[in-house]
């Protein structure tokens, strides 16, 4: 039989377990799926650019598990188009490494950016921006390159 010091304890045990983890849910440690992402596209260059995005989890040792996403993405140069290209809710927000290229292009290949992305769990979502730009003439250098803006909660 045991005793009365034990029960005791065993008691305050799942009392401390049930009162520890009562607010998991609501902190996003529960089973509840996270927000979504949105992508969104913009083109600063002269012409329209294919830009090419892969979104890989960062979490996962296989390729297989990390790919989470990938797309050719047709974007008009901003001064055919005042508002982004956008794609809702592509992948729940969770972290990952955003690489941007341009793609069928062999001139511009080396414009190639990674970004790591951490999600901020946003009540509507979170949204990420690819921003291929043109190299300016104090960079020596012709080309493009790419951006990656996060809006704020």
């Amino acid at each position: 039989m045991p005793s009365r010091r034990a029960i005791l304890r065993r008691g305050l045990v799942g009392v401390g377990l049930g009162v520890g983890t009562a607010g998991c849910s609501t902190l996003g440690l529960g089973g509840g799926d996270p927000p979504a992402l949105t992508l969104q596209f913009l083109n600063y260059t002269d012409r329209d650019r294919l830009i090419v995005l892969h979104l890989f989890r960062e979490d996962r040792t296989a390729y297989q598990e990390a790919d989470a996403f990938y797309d050719t993405v047709d974007v008009p140069s901003m001064d055919d188009a005042t508002d982004p290209v956008t794609y809702e809710d592509v992948v729940p927000s969770r972290r990952y490494v955003a690489r941007a290229g341009i793609g069928h292009d062999p001139l511009v290949q080396d414009a190639t950016t990674d970004y790591h992305y951490y999600p901020r769990r946003c009540d509507d979502g979170d949204v990420l921006t690819v921003i291929c730009r043109p190299y300016v003439e104090e960079h020596d250098r012709d080309g493009v390159y790419f951006t990656f803006e996060q809006e704020r909660c």
